[in-house]
């Protein structure tokens, strides 16, 4: 993180001409402020809007371009290993990639998410402790849960548990998105959920469950690791869907305007769909499929089909990370 900050401060001293794009200018100012511990705004809640609002234009004004540059260091690149440098490869072409965990593997994840209750959360409310086991989910038709939920979460303290299996698990796939976002000492953050099909569902729930097409802006770069934990062999089971390229530029004009004029807000409205539909790549695989991929191109996961229930882990792996960038603005206007 600190050296994406240094080179925020740089950039506002060369000022090239990518400060001209949306968002660059303000996005840098912020980032600068945070390097030299001075508050960029009156307010801690507006410098956290602001932010996310400059990472997100200034991403898709300039096509990643002044992302890129913020995780440039004088240093030489991090190394991929020779046998994950076709992983490396295909993030920075088709901004994914695929392989498969074990079995065993598999099995473990599993026993471990299976020792805790699960958690609910019902479009905009919060998250609620509901005392129900991922086997007895599996066993509970949608229209007699409690709950009438779309997705149901993992606990935390399974999620605890789980991280260092995974790092174990991917540590080689890791070691080329360390290589990919161009750090050594990545942060690494796991979340995981059940998504489940119901008859109807709202826009709001579609959205609220990442099943429009979006793009992800957790930091400056990072990349996500999904894992799937049951078979999504056909559409109804609602496979996650990336379109490829999108991580390097969106290159539809109308998509871009729509995006930098609702900043913050990220979701792509379905009548842009048939712009970009035909790069969108469906994910198919057993369980046990691994999918590592550059979220801030535009990606959803297919709304299930009733009754079905697709089960998911996902990793961040991020060089600079948004959350960490709002505790060094805490601190900063904590001391004011």
């Amino acid at each position: 993180m600190k050296k994406a900050l240094d080179m925020a401060g740089r950039l506002s001293v060369i000022d090239p001409p990518i400060f001209s794009f949306a968002g660059v200018r303000e996005c840098n100012h912020i980032l600068t402020c945070i390097s030299i511990h001075q508050p960029p705004s009156p307010t801690y809640e507006l410098a956290c809007l602001l932010l996310e609002i400059g990472l997100r234009r200034s991403f898709i004004s300039t096509n990643g371009q002044y992302h890129e540059l913020l995780v440039q260091t004088s240093s030489s690149s991090v190394q991929c290993p020779n046998e994950v440098n076709h992983h490396l490869a295909s993030l920075n072409t088709n901004g994914y990639s695929t392989d498969r965990i074990s079995e065993s593997d598999l099995l473990c994840i599993k026993t471990v998410l299976g020792s805790y209750p699960l958690l609910a959360q019902y479009e905009r409310q919060s998250r609620v402790e509901t005392g129900l086991y991922r086997s007895e989910l599996y066993k509970t038709p949608p229209e007699e849960l409690k709950i009438p939920a779309t997705r149901w979460f993992y606990s935390q303290r399974a999620l605890a548990l789980l991280k260092p299996m995974l790092l174990r698990v991917l540590g080689k796939q890791i070691e080329a998105i360390q290589s990919y976002i161009n750090t050594k000492d990545p942060h690494i953050t796991v979340n995981g959920w059940i998504s489940v099909g119901h008859k109807s569902q709202s826009n709001l729930s579609k959205s609220e469950d990442a099943q429009i097409f979006h793009y992800d802006m957790d930091g400056v770069s990072f990349v996500k690791i999904f894992i799937y934990l049951t078979d999504v062999l056909q559409i109804g089971q609602g496979p996650h869907q990336f379109v490829q390229y999108s991580h390097k530029g969106i290159h539809h004009q109308q998509v871009n305007s729509h995006l930098i004029s609702s900043c913050p807000h990220s979701r792509v409205p379905d009548k842009f769909t048939h712009l970009f539909y035909a790069d969108a790549v469906s994910h198919f695989g057993p369980k046990g499929t691994v999918i590592l991929e550059d979220t801030r191109g535009l990606h959803r996961g297919f709304p299930l089909e009733y009754g079905a229930y697709r089960e998911i882990i996902v990793m961040t792996i991020s060089n600079t990370p948004r959350k960490l960038l709002r505790e060094r603005l805490m601190k900063i206007y904590s001391k004011c």
